[in-house]
């Protein structure tokens, strides 16, 4: 099996991916390559069987139906409130990431990512994705609640990856790093983070994470889903009985 994690950003220069390559007896971590175009993104997943990417899928439904409605519709809008608001800025799945975190993930409504987010969009349309959910080998993943849900420091991580590295590395002995690997990992967060995103690719592409269920299963198709690890996955993740 192969996975592929992007760390997507708006711009070429800031996005990574990082492929793992997973055998029968080993665990392979190519070196991470950064300063991505869309048209290797789409070319490096062609042989890939997981995708993890790291952004938004879509947007929060009450906020589309907003921005989207015609004026006369407007006078149907709920009254201004902390709780309406929260549903314009938030999807579902940033509820559910904000219980796992104790922290709101960016708001793609509200925040800069939402320049990211759409960048995304034509992606997951050149990827044939048709849901948004992650029912098309490609997901959305959030490397910050991976590592929360893995018991690993998810917060200012970034500062030093170097550290990061080698608490991941412990949790993980079968990951065959090389040097120039390594490198890249602890020089960049970019690429530290594809790392982790091609990890969670894994773990979703083996059911170890959090899918939409019932009622949610709509909104996930419309505004995405965040695949956030079971905390018991990533010893999980290489096995005999997962290869």
């Amino acid at each position: 099996m192969r996975t592929l994690g992007i760390d997507l950003a708006s711009q070429a220069n800031k996005t990574a991916l990082c492929v793992i390559d997973w055998g029968q007896d080993d665990v392979c971590v190519s070196a991470p390559v950064l300063g991505v175009a869309d048209a290797d993104i789409v070319k490096t997943a062609r042989d890939c069987d997981a995708v993890g990417i790291d952004a938004p899928f879509g947007w929060p439904q009450p906020f589309v139906e907003l921005v989207g409605g015609d004026l006369t519709g407007s006078k149907s809008v709920p009254g201004w409130t902390n709780g309406y608001r929260d549903s314009l800025r938030f999807r579902l799945t940033d509820f559910r990431a904000m219980e796992v975190l104790g922290r709101w993930p960016l708001s793609v409504s509200s925040d800069r990512i939402a320049i990211t987010a759409m960048r995304c969009a034509g992606l997951l349309a050149q990827l044939d994705v048709l849901s948004r959910s992650g029912n098309d080998r490609v997901y959305e993943v959030y490397p910050a609640a991976a590592l929360c849900a893995w018991d690993l420091p998810s917060r200012q991580y970034k500062s030093d990856l170097e550290s990061m590295m080698l608490k991941l590395v412990i949790r993980c002995p079968w990951l065959n790093i090389s040097d120039e690997a390594r490198r890249v990992c602890i020089t960049s967060d970019h690429a530290f983070d594809a790392l982790v995103s091609s990890l969670v690719a894994r773990a979703a592409s083996l059911q170890l994470t959090t899918c939409p269920s019932g009622a949610e299963v709509e909104r996930a198709e419309i505004e995405g889903w965040i695949a956030i690890p079971r905390p018991d996955s990533l010893a999980k993740l290489f096995s005999p009985s997962a290869n």
